[in-house]
């Protein structure tokens, strides 16, 4: 802390408990230093004390963490989008592989998660544009590539892709 003289508000948070170590150590070491710092936290304190006295004891709301959650998980800043876990429609693309979309970008881009089930396909096809794929779960094959969590493949735009099969299931993030 590096006010030189407390103020009421110090002696108020010191009071009620709300100071952290560092500061509750400024504050003892400045009252040890000044006896009319001193005087004047004791006064603080009283007062607390007796307004806290005339206060009835009440347990917080039922909802008081869900309203404080609720706060916390707020609104995407603006110019942003955030997709929770559980939110936005999961869809079949071909049996046994699910997609969600994430976002939709210029020129029919998007950025989808792919859940396939263990021996699911995503059929051939042809890009129109470059496709990142990013292995989140499990196991991917793209012909003979084989790839696992954590790879990357960048198909780039006017490729074809043979079947893309999943031995054991994954989850992968696909923008293109």
């Amino acid at each position: 802390m590096t006010k030189a003289k407390p103020t009421y508000e110090d002696f108020a948070l010191h009071a009620l408990g709300f100071d952290d170590d560092e500061d509750a150590a400024w504050l003892a070491e400045r009252l040890a230093a000044s006896p009319g710092d001193l005087v004047a936290g004791r006064r603080v304190e009283e007062a607390l004390g007796a307004l806290s006295a005339l206060a009835p004891e009440a347990a917080p709301p039922s909802d008081l963490f869900s309203a404080i959650e609720a706060q916390l998980d707020g609104e995407a800043p603006d110019n942003s989008l955030t997709v929770r876990a559980e939110g936005g429609a999961w869809f079949e693309r071909s049996p046994g592989v699910w997609c969600k979309i994430l976002n939709e970008h210029e020129a029919g881009v998007t950025t989808r998660l792919l859940r396939c089930e263990a021996g699911g396909v995503v059929p051939s096809h042809r890009h129109n544009s470059d496709e990142e794929l990013f292995v989140l779960e499990g196991d991917i094959r793209i012909g003979k590539l084989r790839l696992g969590k954590g790879d990357f493949h960048l198909a780039r735009a006017a490729s074809q892709h043979v079947d893309a099969v999943t031995e054991n299931g994954c989850l992968v993030l696909v923008r293109g």
